[in-house]
């Protein structure tokens, strides 16, 4: 299942929105880029998201995480056209 934003608010996290709009997205650690649960697979629009932060970047590392996967808690969508996956989808 894919899912697509076509309005956003960049100031929120996606997994923030996901959350507000009661769909499901896995998290343990409260949004604090730790746990590496929330971990999804842009599919489409890469170039419309917040750059990763460099803690973003240690935990896709620790988690052995492909080039186009990122943190839902620390991901912010900028623009649309994005198109976002995760495996337990």
């Amino acid at each position: 299942m894919a899912w697509e934003r076509r309005l956003c608010a960049a100031e929120q996290s996606f997994l923030l929105q996901q959350q507000r709009a009661q769909q499901p997205i896995a998290s343990s650690c409260t949004a604090d880029a730790v746990c590496g649960k929330c971990i999804v697979n842009v599919l489409e629009g890469q170039a419309e998201l917040s750059p990763p932060s460099e803690e973003e970047l240690r935990v896709l590392e620790r988690e052995k995480a492909s080039k186009d996967d990122r943190l839902a808690c620390r991901t912010r969508l900028l623009g649309d056209g994005v198109v976002l996956t995760a495996g337990y989808w």
